[in-house]
């Protein structure tokens, strides 16, 4: 148990799920089909060194769908709002089914958030790129891109990727950085985000990610 790391790691017989909370009385770990809107299964996490939460379950494998739920206090007035009643995403998710969205019901305690929050999929271990760094070139320019604005409107690139990243690496894309002289790309934040709780009444979105709620997820609109 001294040896956990955090997050989901997949073995030879199933997977090790870990997450850390210091002030949770009781953490679960719940599993999805694959559309993540029927729970399947939902699995009670032991109490491990470190404020960690673990449990094992077998026979599962990369493309499940899982969140979790935790128990504690309520104490507003130092931070702590465990509710049951909430679905969590994992921190540590590197891929999830949905994007995030804006509603009351996120801040309503004791109502039942499952429909509307994303389910992280579990991936394979992540081992790391085998190609050698490309370093940008002295004194070259490093161009900051907004990943949806840049090529939502590019007839040249195809329909289906117009504000993605794979537009990023279109062929019209390279020609028109390597046009502007560009070495680097810096790409505005793309990690899953939520929007402010005053655009969805007026039917708008947040396209610049400044408001990321898991880390390691590219936002799917993306």
């Amino acid at each position: 148990m001294t040896h956990l790391q955090n997050g989901p790691h997949l073995d030879a017989t199933g997977v090790q799920f870990t997450i850390v909370s210091h002030h949770a009385d009781t953490a679960w770990l719940c599993l999805f089909d694959e559309t993540g809107n029927r729970q399947t299964s939902r699995h009670e996490m032991q109490r491990a060194p470190g404020g960690r939460f673990t449990v094992h379950v077998k026979d599962i494998k990369a493309g499940q769908r899982y969140g979790y739920r935790v128990d504690g206090p309520w104490e507003p007035h130092i931070g702590h709002r465990f509710d049951m009643s909430k679905l969590l995403v994992d921190p540590h998710a590197t891929l999830l089914d949905r994007a995030f969205e804006y509603r009351p019901e996120l801040g309503a305690k004791a109502v039942d958030t499952t429909s509307i929050v994303p389910k992280a999929i579990l991936e394979s271990s992540f081992e790391g790129s085998k190609h050698t760094p490309i370093k940008p070139v002295t004194g070259g320019l490093m161009y900051e891109v907004p990943v949806k604005a840049f090529s939502i409107l590019n007839s040249d690139i195809p329909e289906a990727q117009r504000g993605t990243l794979a537009a990023i690496a279109h062929p019209a894309s390279i020609a028109h950085f390597k046009k502007l002289g560009v070495s680097a790309v810096e790409l505005m934040p793309i990690t899953a985000w939520i929007d402010e709780r005053h655009l969805a009444p007026h039917g708008l979105t947040n396209a610049w990610g400044y408001n990321p709620v898991t880390m390691m997820a590219v936002d799917p609109r993306l």
